[in-house]
């Protein structure tokens, strides 16, 4: 994050302003959708763990708004999977949320082993990238993810070669 607001042109402005209209607009449909207090708020306090992450959340808030809706509908089920790993995953969000749509689409699959797929988020990245040609295929390896996650310490290093 520090990295990143050094590149900014104004972090000020980059870490106040533009988090602050994102968090608006997500506050104030959330509250006219019911998914504050229907989703949001429930979940948050079956984690209280969760407010830790608020402040980490909050500086990616614009990144993560396209995809609160889907964000929202996963909270219930796959929060207690997730928020272990959390601070790595908004840590990672530049690398991770261009492929955010696909993660929330496979989400049963992949929620439950977040912790071994993000430590070798390095090496699966390149099978993510467009250029591989890939995108047709990711959907036909998720039953696998279990026994792949399993043993991605010892294939980490490997998997491009595959």
């Amino acid at each position: 994050l520090v990295s990143e607001l050094e590149e900014e042109a104004d972090p000020w402005y980059a870490m106040g302003v533009i988090p602050a209209s994102s968090a608006a607009r997500l506050l104030s449909q959330s509250l006219q959708d019911g998914t504050m207090l229907g989703q949001i708020v429930p979940a948050a306090l079956e984690s209280p763990l969760l407010f830790t992450h608020i402040p980490g959340v909050y500086t990616r808030l614009a990144m993560l708004e396209p995809h609160m809706p889907g964000i929202v509908n996963i909270l219930d089920p796959h929060l207690p999977s997730i928020e272990p790993h959390l601070d790595l995953i908004l840590e990672r969000l530049p690398d991770i949320e261009p492929h955010l749509p696909f993660v929330l689409r496979h989400i049963d699959e992949l929620a439950p082993h977040c912790g071994p797929l993000l430590e070798h988020l390095d090496d699966l990245l390149p099978f993510a990238d467009p250029a591989a040609g890939l995108q047709d295929f990711l959907p036909h390896v998720m039953p696998y993810v279990p026994v792949l996650a399993s043993r991605l310490d010892d294939l980490g290093g490997h998997l491009e070669l595959l």
